[in-house]
């Protein structure tokens, strides 16, 4: 039992360490897509080295040295604890962010990460040694099938029950110990393993066995594609899903725990009976993404939950089921498991990277798909001995060809009507034109995904007019016009979107704008014109808002707009005491903090309320129920140090907001209570 529980606690450690220490140095670098992107390629990376020297030592060391050697390194990384990142390793804001992000990374989880990453292969391997081919215990395998089980269950135990409950000093303290624990039992294992292994040398030779056959280059040139195919798919359905479907937190977790479940369940029992049917209705299960991802219509988010995710599953587990038919005799599985890993980073590398610098769409999930349901078929098809011009082969294979191709055409189509479309690492932005009513032109659009940015009335005698979520009558227009009475003003908007707020500036006010992707600063200048007509000083700051204001040395703003939570990856790192403390220390005295907290799937009012509390400041509530096109529908929290501001006619129609029991800190947040139900 030693076995399956060690290599449980490797998955369960590696997969919670990775979301702990991004979520730890946030605050560091800001909400950025490139920490992010960053962080997944590091530990992908990582794993795929961990899983090259897991491969070197079993194919050239004896079992003996092997032990030795993965001790020496275990002891090394025990130096690295806890894993606690320093505040000595927050950057300067000098250096380039991907060289910080990867040198805090390097040193604070390198060493344990490769340790539990190596050891999954490597106990597979040791396993393989000490029960040799005897049929009367579990194939090493059945290992891997532990070890993604470990990883499913720590991939939805971190949001859902550790991250909610426990602070990051506690969870990384928590971490550590279970690691030493781990540790433990890699001595134990290895101790006993070198101890059989010496009896075993000393024992009279035994007639020697036949050498097993080495797996063929097709047989791993073919596991390499799988990974890689389906790693493409996850990562591909995932952010479409979150950016153009459901904006909705957490949503990331549904493909990649049944992404986890279809490894788990071929490698774990055996499935001789679905297999002959599972490729084909993989090609099959192409059909209601299509549907999906091409729909103009609303469907609602259940049921396109309903459609999307049996039907990647089903892609998935054809393709794993045909990976386990690839496995090599266990004297060989590290090279199977290196190849893994390799396709899994070149999917990463390619759905993570490659795509959002040569994609204006999502284009690599059609890719994707059509890969992984043909590789599914043509592999079926090859252990029938069937003929690439085989019906059950070249139909299923082009029907898989002519969905993709469906879907490009179909997005291709729809960028029809747009007037620009255009991607980076933070999501894909579309600008479009629609008819405005009461003779007030056309409306301009911006888009990220699914979620509205902003938009400007074309015609000239409309052009300052403030639209959407940004009216006379919302948050931000008051706070704006409350802070006009006492002359000239300063405003520092954190998120620029189209540069609506622009529009309330004159001769004289400061308007600074903070952006994070530099593909809005774009089109917010060559687009919209709301940012070159105001008569006001206009100043774009690129970069995080919140490591932005951080370095701020000017004089206070009167007005500070925080307009960032409509998307669904909600900035934690903005929402917490902290952050909200660094907002009052930018503020002149009687000025004000206006959140724009409008979001059809988290409550964010709790939130704002609990740091208000915290902080001792007081705190209102203003929605607008705006029927005059094109003014929308939002919700605000305005903060000031000074009650009385909220005193005066303006703010006669704004509440009180909802108490949460304890504010979110840079330590501890918990969005899965704000979600709405």
């Amino acid at each position: 039992m030693l076995y399956p529980l060690t290599t449980f606690l490797s998955a369960f450690l590696l997969f919670q360490i990775q979301p702990m220490i991004a979520r730890a140095i946030l605050p560091w670098f800001g909400g950025s897509a490139t920490l992010w992107t960053v962080a997944v390629l590091f530990f992908q990376l990582g794993l795929l080295g961990a899983y090259a020297y897991a491969h070197w030592i079993l194919s050239t060391l004896s079992p003996s040295r092997q032990r030795m050697l993965h001790l020496a390194v275990v002891a090394l990384s025990l130096l690295a604890l806890p894993v606690t990142p320093s505040d000595a390793l927050k950057p300067s804001g000098e250096h380039d962010p991907v060289l910080a992000i990867l040198g805090v990374l390097f040193r604070t989880v390198a060493l344990p990460y490769f340790v539990v990453a190596a050891s999954a292969p490597l106990l597979q391997g040791w396993y393989a040694q000490e029960t040799g081919s005897t049929a009367r215990l579990p194939s090493p395998y059945v290992l891997y099938a532990v070890s993604n089980t470990g990883s499913l269950l720590a991939l939805l135990s971190y949001p859902l029950a550790i991250e909610p409950v426990l602070g990051l000093r506690l969870q990384f303290g928590a971490w550590s110990v279970a690691y030493g624990g781990f540790a433990l039992a890699l001595v134990f294992l290895a101790w006993r393993g070198g101890r059989e292994a010496g009896a075993r040398a000393a024992a009279p030779p035994a007639a020697e066995a036949p050498s097993p056959p080495r797996p063929s280059s097709l047989a791993l040139a073919a596991a390499l594609g799988l990974a890689a195919a389906t790693n493409t798919l996850l990562l591909a359905l995932t952010t479409t899903l979150s950016h153009n479907i459901a904006p909705v937190p957490l949503l990331w977790v549904v493909p990649l725990a049944l992404y986890l479940l279809s490894f788990a369940l071929p490698f774990g029992f055996p499935m001789r009976w679905v297999r002959p049917v599972l490729p084909f209705l993989a090609v099959l299960a192409l059909v209601p993404i299509a549907r999906v991802v091409t729909s103009t219509g609303k469907i609602a988010l259940p049921s396109r939950l309903v459609y999307l995710m049996p039907a990647f599953f089903t892609i998935c587990l054809a393709c794993h089921v045909e990976l386990t038919h690839l496995k090599p005799h266990p004297r060989y599985l590290s090279s199977f498991y290196l190849m893994i890993a390799l396709g899994g980073a070149l999917g990463g590398v390619f759905a993570g990277v490659l795509s959002p610098l040569v994609f204006d769409s999502y284009h690599e999930l059609p890719l994707g798909l059509a890969a992984s349901a043909a590789l599914a078929v043509c592999l079926f098809g090859r252990s029938r001995r069937w003929s690439w011009h085989h019906p059950l082969v070249a139909v299923p294979v082009a029907a898989a060809v002519a969905v993709a191709a469906y879907i490009v055409h179909a997005w291709i189509e729809d960028l029809g009507a747009v007037r620009l479309a255009t991607r980076n690492f933070y999501g894909t932005l579309v600008v479009k034109d629609e008819p405005a009513p009461y003779d007030t032109g056309t409306l301009r659009l911006l888009f990220n995904g699914s979620i509205k940015h902003g938009g400007q009335l074309l015609a000239p005698a409309h052009r300052r007019d403030p639209t959407t979520y940004y009216g006379p009558g919302s948050g931000a227009g008051l706070a704006i016009r409350a802070a006009e009475q006492a002359g000239p003003i300063r405003v520092g908007v954190i998120g620029l979107g189209t540069g609506t707020l622009a529009c309330y500036g004159r001769a004289g006010d400061l308007y600074v704008f903070y952006e994070i992707n530099p593909l809005v600063v774009g089109l917010a200048s060559t687009e919209f014109s709301f940012l070159r007509d105001s008569p006001a000083r206009i100043e774009v700051v690129p970069g995080d808002g919140r490591l932005s204001l951080e370095r701020r040395a000017g004089p206070p703003f009167d007005v500070l707009v925080v307009d960032a939570f409509s998307g669904d990856s909600i900035p934690v790192h903005l929402l917490t005491r902290e952050a909200f403390d660094l907002y009052f220390r930018r503020l002149a005295p009687t000025g004000i903090v206006a959140l724009h907290i409008s979001n059809k799937y988290v409550d964010l009012e709790p939130v704002v309320r609990a740091a208000a509390d915290a902080l001792g400041k007081h705190a209102v509530l203003v929605s607008t129920d705006d029927e005059d096109y094109p003014l929308y529908d939002s919700t605000w929290a305005l903060l000031s140090s000074r009650a009385d501001r909220f005193e005066t006619p303006a703010f006669k129609e704004a509440d009180p907001l909802t108490a949460a029991p304890v504010a979110w800190t840079d330590d501890h947040s918990n969005l899965l209570s704000v979600l709405k139900r």
